[in-house]
């Protein structure tokens, strides 16, 4: 839905356009954001897919993404994807309110499969060695720069990421067990996640460790 060629321009992975985004409207040089309301109007004088909604956008020079969020709260029928009415955070994120609303399935066998999408993830091996290897190079980086408190979370991040590749890579097949025999399994049921949670939730750290990860990956591809 971005509408700003400058935000598109960063690439075609959406993480990089997200990130691009934030810090645009976070530094306010994003004259799209501004002109929200704008797109928020234009969303109402009739339905439109994405690629309408941000035509639409480009034209009066609004964004269509926060037009949107605009134009839903103040809608009489908004039609979303099922993981926006399933997860509580998706929905939280989203702005989207369902309390007092009529909520409508289409395709409604496919509720299990969304509810169990919504609410699951998968990890490999590989992924949790990148991300502990990002997060060191990130923290290399920045040791000046962090304070006492992000550096310790920093490094139980990078100690979980650590402990759960050499765990995953060490599986000779596939195997089921609860969250908590896979915690201990893997090494990690000392830490307390619903602290780390709420500091990667509050430190916004993640999509600033992927940004550094991303450039890191772009020069080193470039030399």
């Amino acid at each position: 839905l971005c509408c700003n060629s400058q935000g598109r321009a960063v690439g075609r992975s959406s993480a990089a356009i997200n990130d691009a985004c934030r810090n645009a409207c976070d530094k306010g040089k994003c004259h799209f954001r501004k002109g929200a309301t704008r797109a928020a109007d234009v969303a109402f004088t009739r339905p439109m897919d994405v690629e309408a909604l941000r035509a639409a956008g480009e034209t009066v020079e609004g964004c269509a993404y926060f037009g949107a969020r605009e134009a839903a709260a103040e809608a009489d029928v908004v039609l979303v994807p099922y993981s926006y009415v399933v997860n509580s955070g998706i929905r939280k994120g989203a702005g989207l309110d369902i309390e007092n609303a009529v909520v409508v399935f289409d395709e409604a066998h496919n509720l299990l499969e969304a509810v169990n999408g919504s609410h699951s993830s998968s990890l490999k091996g590989e992924d949790a060695a990148a991300a502990a290897n990002a997060i060191q190079a990130y923290v290399g980086q920045y040791a000046p720069r962090l304070s006492a408190r992000n550096t310790m979370y920093l490094k139980k991040l990078q100690k979980v990421c650590s402990l759960f590749s050499s765990y995953i890579s060490s599986l000779k097949q596939s195997t089921a067990c609860t969250v908590g025999a896979l915690f201990v399994r893997a090494g990690v049921e000392q830490f307390d996640f619903a602290d780390l949670h709420d500091w990667l939730r509050d430190a916004d750290v993640l999509r600033k460790i992927r940004g550094f990860a991303e450039a890191q990956a772009a020069k080193a591809a470039r030399d």
